[in-house]
């Protein structure tokens, strides 16, 4: 038997691989919908970003320099909520159904709740590390967003594989 059979036959490789396929779904929700935020959604003359990292810096930071990376960097949190959100419920839909085959009722309720904790969580990390390299990576803001979200999807993958696998779904490893 070759080693790729060897390992497929492993439950664990064969939920990680899956979790991945979910996950590179999830993340193209997430990062591409993000990304047509932060660059293409119009707004006035301007883009969606710009518009409202003026206002948020406006509001909030009163006195901060004001230029185009100040203004990604402000809205870049505040628009990566919601597409992170869709990408959590999506990975949830496909993680019960097929990678863990969690398809009882009987524990619904836990597990959403215990999914969505992990997400959460992941969310959090998702935003602050993509957020803080997002303010530090120098360069043109896209190169910028680019390496800090994909720092952030790494390390929020791993996470999140973690977790939901030993905690949310962890009866049906048995």
């Amino acid at each position: 038997m070759s080693v790729v059979a060897q390992l497929l036959g492993r439950r664990i490789v064969r939920q990680f691989v899956k979790f991945c396929l979910v996950g590179a779904l999830s993340t193209v929700i997430d990062v591409g919908l993000h990304y047509l935020l932060m660059f293409y959604v119009p707004w006035g003359e301007r883009t969606l970003s710009q518009a409202l990292g003026q206002w948020i810096v406006e509001t909030f930071r009163p006195g901060a320099p004001m230029n185009g990376k100040v203004y990604y960097e402000a809205s870049f949190p505040v628009l990566k909520a919601p597409t992170t959100v869709l990408a959590i419920l999506n990975s949830y839909y496909w993680n019960r159904r097929w990678t863990f085959r969690a398809l009882g009722r009987e524990a619904l309720h836990r597990q959403i709740a215990k999914f969505f904790v992990v997400a959460l969580i992941g969310m959090g990390l998702n935003v602050a590390i993509s957020s803080s390299l997002m303010a530090v990576v120098p360069g043109h803001p896209k190169i910028s967003w680019a390496l800090a979200t994909g720092v952030a999807t790494v390390v929020v993958a791993l996470w999140n594989f973690n977790g939901q696998r030993l905690w949310t779904f962890r009866k049906d490893m048995a």
